[in-house]
């Protein structure tokens, strides 16, 4: 099932993405704030992608995201996580795009689809504590932290938000 927002189209992750996220993963601020991919070698991002991708045919949901141009620009996801203990949300932009609101329109489609399309009692979503502007998609979300922890020595927040409906 495909996501569209005002600005983009987001389609299920699938083999032709490959080259485009490998390409994504190896700038360098892309995995400024998701420390734990930080540093890995090709063949485990390659290996995490087709991890995402054989997901995407059970619960889990990850898209590629792309302008209605047709220009890729990141991936979003909806995921069981043992760490929230629930569904989690996610966005993860090229770094040229950060900063645009695309985070903000995209999380607002997953809320969306999470609450209204899959019928989830509650979403949460990690971030790490020095990402300022996840914290206030946070806010602006009302996704309210839960518990904050250390991960190694990073500090994450753990947060989740009720559905509404």
């Amino acid at each position: 099932m495909s996501l569209i927002t005002p600005r983009t189209i987001c389609t299920p992750l699938s083999d032709i993405h490959v080259e485009k996220l490998m390409k994504m993963y190896s700038e360098k601020d892309s995995f400024k704030y998701i420390s734990p991919l930080k540093g890995k070698e090709p063949e485990y991002y390659k290996a995490f992608i087709q991890r995402s991708i054989n997901a995407n045919q059970l619960e889990t949901c990850v898209w590629s995201v792309n302008l209605k141009s047709g220009e890729f620009i990141g991936t979003i996801n909806l995921n069981y996580s043992e760490v929230i203990e629930g569904f989690q949300i996610g966005c993860h932009l090229k770094r040229d795009y950060w900063g645009n609101g695309f985070a903000k329109e995209l999380f607002h489609e997953l809320i969306r689809f999470a609450f209204e399309e899959r019928k989830l009692p509650e979403i949460g979503s990690i971030y790490e504590t020095n990402n300022l502007a996840s914290a206030k998609l946070m806010q602006l979300f009302q996704l309210e932290i839960q518990s904050v922890k250390m991960e190694g020595e990073i500090e994450i927040a753990i947060c989740k938000l009720a559905n509404p409906f």
